[in-house]
């Protein structure tokens, strides 16, 4: 019964981690690309209408924050560096200390892509921070906003910066589509596990939605091609698991085997010591036999007889 509640919730697990890796795909591919990040862009400021395309530079970093729960999002517009950052699951105020290190690695690769000199007199020009997260996960009690300041230091100390929480948008905007898109995948996943018939059905309810319609539309085909591929690797990622089981099994059993020969053994030693003083071998003699017959040094036996002899006299 253990080993098939073990089996369920890999499984679980392994189906879990396939969901997350269909939003971050979305995610990464839906506001990196310029129309979108700059629906995006306009949502945080719609006050900037002149922005263009041309204005977006992606600066996004791979491999700072990333993990299973978290997408991240950098780009520059103009004098603003905007780092966003999706969370998809439990609520965790700590993303504030990821977008901290994100924002720090972001301003090195600045001050060295445009060779600026940190040790001048004169004052360095950098872009104006702006940090966001967008959180689709279930939680509704999240704040509004995360002050490293204040949320982790008491509001003392002289570093701050200020996080925006987003959970919600203005209805039919990029944010609250992408929103609502992660809601029906959620839902539709739960409802009815993962695979190609879900996606299709994802597919045609965030459209009679207009949930993304657009975009859905045109990468429909690569939506398609990635989840058979997703699902290939799901396939190889329950055999690893599978793998992982026998192989642990083997060797808990191996490790069981090594300890029952080895008390056997100890047990056995044991009644021969004590046969040989039912003899009346000497404890010199008794040390001889057993050190011949079990291959042990001359030490280990006289330990072994010297403890057996004092604790049945």
């Amino acid at each position: 019964m253990t080993d098939n509640n073990n089996k369920h919730k890999e499984e679980a697990s392994s189906d879990l981690l396939l969901k997350r890796k269909v939003k971050d795909t979305v995610f990464s591919d839906l506001f990196r690309n310029p129309h979108y990040l700059r629906l995006l862009y306009l949502v945080l400021h719609p006050e900037d209408t002149s922005v263009t395309e041309e204005d977006l530079q992606d600066v996004t970093i791979n491999n700072v924050i990333t993990d299973a729960q978290y997408n991240d999002l950098g780009f520059r517009v103009r004098d603003r560096l905007i780092i966003l950052v999706e969370a998809q699951s439990t609520w965790s105020p700590n993303i504030a200390i990821r977008l901290w290190f994100y924002l720090a690695e972001t301003y090195d690769r600045y001050v060295q892509k445009h060779n600026l000199n940190l040790y001048s007199s004169k004052k360095c020009k950098l872009p104006i921070p702006e940090l966001y997260v967008i959180y689709t996960g279930k939680e509704r009690k999240v704040p509004k906003y995360i002050s490293l300041k204040k949320d982790f230091f008491n509001a003392k100390g002289s570093i701050d910066a200020q996080i925006e929480v987003i959970n919600c948008s203005n209805e039919g905007d990029i944010i609250d589509q992408y929103i609502r898109f992660c809601q029906v995948c959620t839902r539709e996943v739960k409802t009815n596990g993962f695979n190609e018939q879900t996606v299709c059905r994802i597919v045609s309810i965030c459209q009679l939605q207009d949930v993304l319609k657009d975009y859905l539309e045109n990468r429909r085909v690569e939506l398609m091609n990635m989840i058979a591929y997703l699902h290939d690797q799901d396939q190889v990622f329950k055999m690893q698991i599978d793998e992982a089981r026998q192989e642990a099994k083997q060797e808990a059993m191996k490790e069981a085997r090594q300890e029952a020969m080895k008390e056997a053994l100890n047990n056995e030693i044991s009644s021969i010591i004590e046969t040989c003083k039912s003899f009346g071998k000497s404890v010199s003699e008794t040390v001889d036999y057993i050190t011949s017959k079990y291959k042990l040094t001359p030490k280990e036996a006289e330990s072994r007889v010297n403890k057996c002899w004092n604790n049945k006299d």
